[in-house]
């Protein structure tokens, strides 16, 4: 039987290729929702007051709230979806604030392919920016994956 699926098979990706994410805009709605499933509370992130005191001048969103936004950028592409099996790894750098009302895309760029033990199987290692719209990158970070290749009773591209 022949699988299909919207997401790229490890065989047909390329050492190189990048794809971009649609815009995404940072509501107060996901930073109450992110605080609420965290339970991160930090005032740096809730209370306006102590925000105008921090360092940033304003309440900034929660650091790994763009973390999500990144992982939700693979499916907003389709690159991933059905052939994802495992996340196997994450390194994550934040370089910039990110404000309530800016508008991220993500950049994912094919960083390396490696071939696992399982012959269905192979290893994706995927680099990521996070852009605002100044065009300045906020996070960045390598997310690995296990994902699925090409068996032999499903044909090319």
């Amino acid at each position: 039987m022949t699988s299909s699926y919207r997401g790229i098979l490890w065989d047909d990706l390329r050492h190189g290729q990048t794809f971009w994410s649609s815009g995404r805009t940072i509501t107060e709605h996901d930073v109450s929702a992110f605080s609420a499933l965290s339970g991160d509370f930090n005032p740096l992130h809730v209370d306006d007051e102590e925000g105008k005191c921090s360092v940033f001048g304003r309440r900034i969103p929660h650091g790994p709230l763009g973390m999500l936004f990144a992982i939700g950028g693979y499916d907003r592409i389709g690159l991933l979806e059905g052939v994802v099996v495992a996340l196997l790894d994450m390194n994550w750098r934040f370089r910039a604030p990110m404000h309530i009302g800016d508008t991220l895309r993500t950049k994912v760029t094919v960083a390396a392919l490696e071939e696992s033990k399982k012959p269905d199987l192979g290893k994706l290692t995927m680099h990521l920016q996070m852009y605002n719209q100044r065009e300045e990158v906020v996070q960045e970070g390598e997310h690995r994956f296990l994902i699925r290749r090409r068996t032999d009773d499903e044909a090319g591209p």
